[in-house]
């Protein structure tokens, strides 16, 4: 289940440029979520608003994988 300070990435195939982000769940209002990028090197990190059915739980092997490597 997907709630505040879950960590999520959007399911295979749906957008080719979001691959290997993984996002924190900031706040679930409804069927939607605002999100920010997690595995940033950015001082601000960025947020956005998705669809909560657009994505899943980000399993352990994603997160320990990709932590840190996105500009």
């Amino acid at each position: 289940m997907i709630t505040v300070n879950t960590l999520v990435v959007f399911k295979d195939g749906l957008y080719d440029d979001e691959k290997g982000a993984i996002y924190r769940v900031l706040e679930v209002n409804g069927d939607r979520v605002v999100l920010e990028l997690e595995n940033s090197n950015m001082s601000i990190r960025p947020q956005s608003i998705a669809l909560l059915s657009d994505l899943e739980e980000c399993s352990l092997k994603q997160a320990q994988g990709t932590q840190g490597t996105s500009a």
